[in-house]
């Protein structure tokens, strides 16, 4: 029988930051998990080439199979209006990051500049799950939006 290792047997779950569904998986499969690192947030939120670099050497140390990895993105779109109204919340309100009295169309428009404000400097899902170069891709990348792909 073969080890488990990281989250499902072989398969590595790579939490893409969004606000509103990773709490629903780490609920769902976390039962099934040999580990989970739930904090602090940039080990929970690591990104593939950090994965390749620190943890999959000292994981695949102890697989007899190969690891895949998992990731699930959203539609760009919804993507950053996760974003626009988890910074809008009243705990951040007081925040840099706060989107409170900035409109969508502005949160959007501030995001496609070069240099972006602070209150639109969330990241690129495709940065996040981007393979450092001469490095394997996320194994399996799902749509958030076809949940029954997922």
């Amino acid at each position: 029988m073969g080890r488990n290792c990281l989250y499902l047997h072989t398969k590595i779950w790579l939490f893409v930051p969004t606000q509103d569904r990773n709490e629903f998986f780490i609920h769902a499969l976390g039962t099934f998990a040999s580990a989970m690192i739930k904090r602090p947030r940039g080990l929970k939120h690591i990104n593939l080439p950090k994965f390749d670099k620190t943890f999959r050497p000292i994981i695949e140390n102890y697989c007899d199979k190969p690891l895949e990895t998992l990731a699930v993105v959203q539609n760009p779109l919804d993507w950053l209006s996760s974003w626009y109204r988890y910074r809008r919340r009243e705990s951040a309100q007081n925040s840099d990051n706060s989107t409170r009295g900035i409109s969508f169309d502005q949160f959007v428009e501030d995001y496609m500049q070069d240099c972006q404000p602070r209150h639109s400097k969330i990241g690129d899902d495709a940065e996040f799950v981007r393979p450092a170069k001469g490095n394997q891709g996320v194994t399996h990348l799902f749509q958030y939006e076809d949940q029954a792909g997922l």
